[in-house]
């Protein structure tokens, strides 16, 4: 999809683009949540930009502007609903959690990157500011004590509406390949404290999936090798406008797609590209 990006490419020009990319079912009756049994083929994704798909290629142009693709790991899980929505935060996916029928067997979310402010520390970073590296503690130290707490809200508003759910919380993956940014020290050290952070993000993530007893997918090792710049990219470069490093179709499709459906027990789409 993308076009491999030289690793001397400018930090400078990694600008805007960034900023742009950041009722019951029938059948359950009188039935309440807590006696409803839960349908395993129902499957319901919730989630950020991440988990709308945003960097797909295929587009779902609806009214909501979310930024949803067919490309997204839900769509091509066959989740019977995506609400994920591009820029949700955990108080966006509250609201998210009270639309599922309280039936759903199968739950999967990835939140917490907008939380913490990643993609808008990343996006001040490259662009220079003399405010990174504050940004970039500010974020750390969110990620690993503000985030747990509001993600334990999460797990409890799905819980509350469907109580025998199957709910699984993904992970981010490291968006740089940094060894491949060696003409850049600049930048090459910048990618590094930027993949750091989103270490921290996602063992905040783990933490709270292991303390709510769910399970928690790593996308960390399926990306390496893949993240921008490599010759096979299946993150988005910096200057890729409204999707700027978010998973192309093949870091959804070969990335989160197999993960996920593993840990949901789902059929994995062929990884034909």
């Amino acid at each position: 999809m993308s076009t491999p990006v030289r690793a001397a490419h400018p930090v400078a020009r990694a600008l805007t683009a960034l900023f742009a990319a950041v009722g019951l079912v029938a059948g359950a009756g009188a039935l309440p949540a807590s006696a409803a049994p839960p349908q395993p083929g129902w499957y319901y994704a919730l989630g950020d930009s991440f988990a709308a798909g945003v960097g797909g290629d295929d587009p779902v142009l609806d009214a909501t502007d979310c930024g949803r693709t067919y490309d997204s790991y839900p769509a091509l899980l066959g989740a019977r609903k995506n609400i994920a929505c591009g820029s949700a935060t955990t108080e966006d996916v509250l609201k998210q959690a009270k639309t599922i029928p309280p039936n759903t067997g199968l739950i999967s979310v990835t939140v917490g990157g907008n939380d913490v402010l990643a993609l808008q520390t990343t996006a001040a970073c490259l662009q220079g500011s003399p405010m990174c590296s504050q940004m970039i503690a500010e974020s750390t130290t969110a990620a690993a004590t503000v985030l747990p707490g509001k993600l334990d809200g999460v797990i409890a508003a799905i819980r509350a509406r469907t109580p025998n759910a199957q709910i699984v919380l993904t992970g981010y993956p490291h968006l740089f390949e940094v060894q491949n940014l060696a003409s850049n020290p600049a930048l090459q050290q910048l990618a590094q404290a930027l993949n750091n952070g989103a270490d921290v993000l996602n063992q905040s993530i783990e933490a709270t999936a292991g303390r709510n007893d769910v399970r928690f997918v790593s996308v960390t090792q399926e990306f390496s090798g893949h993240g921008w710049p490599s010759a096979d990219p299946w993150i988005h470069a910096p200057t890729d406008p409204g999707v700027a490093l978010h998973p192309n179709d093949a870091g959804y499709l070969l990335g989160y797609a197999p993960l996920v459906g593993a840990a949901l027990g789902l059929p994995v789409p062929a990884p034909a590209r």
